[in-house]
């Protein structure tokens, strides 16, 4: 064991050392000497002991573990700095991803010092949430989950940064398959897994609705505007002889919780969106009358439409309504309207009766912005023409959330070079091969044909003319 010296001060103490070598000198090259002073003999034996045991590096550690913690930061402090310091965001943001920490890894790791997380903590906290094990008790969504990862990844920067962690821990954990949200339990954009309609379920949706919100809905699913964008549009930025709008600001959360207009998500949500024929003939009598600063788009009885009245009130009434045919809608059921509770029929709503010409999907509100993309892309629309009228930041976030509707338009490209090479090639049928393609892809397939044959007509006609003289 190392050899502990006993020195007395001046004013008669006594204190105990413990020499050794640690460290390289960069002028010699050679060990350096260095030393540790106990008021205490047995905490100088016992530092003694370590050196022997664990080497200087080792010892020293294990004497300085007690200062290192304390130094050391939970997850929910380094949580707490990173949402404080971000940039480029808006309070109402910031507010969301406090409330995000606090109801997810800030109830279940939050205390876990930031040295001290590995992949395993972080792989039993994502089956935690999963399994609603989080502060609220639900099972999360996929696209829920995404988004809390990606918080802690932020978190765990910051905690490489500091030099709290040398690697990610986050790196490579798998996430489980959420559950799908209901639509009776919440109805918050964010929290959503997709779902695109038809155009027959849309249509089926569509005349379930009341006449007063008919124009508004039309405008959500023929526009792909955010419901706060929607809510606070006003006469002055509806140019009706152009037949575009302008999203210049939008509904959102302030920094108190309360709602305020302000911009929209986005740089590029302020956008100019070009209004199909259908959307400018039902805006026409909505604008009459109206000044530059008046809403478009209002409640029965006037002032801004409140989503959880229109949610509860409106829109899950009527999708029940859509989703049972009159054979399954009882004479007294209150199912579907405002008041559900209060049916003497049911004691809790029904399922979806699945008959025909009824609709099997519960979408949300924000779906009918979904929708809308799933349309334009279904009809050959370039994804960055989409991206400019959703409003996305970045291209890669229409293409990380649209690309899984991408795969008829590729299947119709291929077929299209396919027939490409029959025709080039003088034999072969291109029958077979249109035969072959899926009913949507045939159907557009057959649209762009009929538009082609109409805008060719003249010198069809007057080939078939010559070649009937033949």
């Amino acid at each position: 064991m190392r050899k502990v010296e006993t020195l007395t001060k001046s004013d008669g103490s006594t204190t105990y050392r413990v020499r050794f070598r640690h460290g390289i000198s960069a002028k010699t090259g050679k060990p350096l000497q260095t030393s540790e002073s106990f008021d205490r003999k047995a905490d100088a034996d016992t530092f003694a002991k370590w050196l022997d045991a664990l080497g200087p590096q080792g010892a020293l550690d294990r004497l300085y573990a007690g200062e290192q913690e304390k130094g050391i930061p939970t997850l929910d402090q380094v949580a707490a700095d990173h949402i404080r310091l971000l940039t480029g965001i808006e309070e109402g943001t910031r507010l969301g991803y406090e409330r995000l920490w606090a109801r997810s890894w800030g109830h279940l790791i939050g205390t876990t010092r930031a040295d001290q997380l590995t992949a395993d903590i972080v792989r039993q906290a994502v089956n935690d949430l999963a399994a609603g094990k989080g502060l609220t008790g639900e099972a999360y969504s996929t696209k829920s989950l995404e988004n809390q990862r990606g918080l802690l990844s932020g978190v765990v920067a910051r905690c490489i940064e500091l030099g709290h962690l040398t690697r990610n821990p986050v790196k490579g954990v798998r996430l489980p398959e959420g559950r799908r949200v209901a639509v009776d339990s919440i109805d918050d954009e964010d929290d959503a897994e997709m779902v695109c309609l038809t155009h027959e379920e849309w249509e089926a949706l569509y005349a379930t609705f009341s006449p007063h919100y008919l124009p508004f809905l039309r405008f959500l699913v023929g526009t792909g505007c955010r419901w706060g964008e929607a809510v606070v549009l006003r006469r002055g930025d509806v140019d009706l002889g152009a037949r575009t709008i302008k999203i210049r600001r939008a509904l959102k959360w302030s920094g108190d919780g309360a709602r305020v207009i302000g911009p929209p998500k986005t740089k590029k949500g302020r956008r100019t969106i070009a209004l199909p024929a259908e959307v400018v003939k039902d805006l026409r009598p909505l604008l009459d009358g109206k000044a530059g600063r008046d809403l478009v788009f209002t409640a029965p009885r006037g002032g801004m439409i409140a989503h959880r009245t229109f949610w509860s009130k409106n829109w899950r009434p009527a999708l029940w309504r859509a989703q049972h045919c009159a054979a399954h809608i009882p004479k007294d059921c209150r199912c579907g309207t405002g008041e559900p509770h209060r049916c003497k029929v049911h004691s809790d709503p029904p399922g979806a009766c699945g008959c025909r010409g009824t609709l099997a999907q519960s979408p949300r509100i924000h779906d009918l912005r979904h929708t809308h993309a799933s349309w334009l892309l279904a009809a050959g629309t370039p994804i960055h023409v989409v991206q400019a009228r959703l409003g996305h930041e970045s291209i890669q976030t229409t293409v990380d959330t649209y690309s899984h509707l991408l795969p008829d338009a590729q299947l119709l490209a291929a077929e299209a070079a396919s027939l490409a090479f029959a025709g080039r090639a003088g034999g072969g049928s291109w029958l077979p091969r249109v035969e072959s393609l899926p009913d949507d892809a045939l159907r557009h397939l057959a649209h762009a044909v009929s538009d082609e044959t109409a805008r060719r007509s003249p010198a069809i006609a007057g080939r078939v003319a010559v070649d009937g003289a033949a």
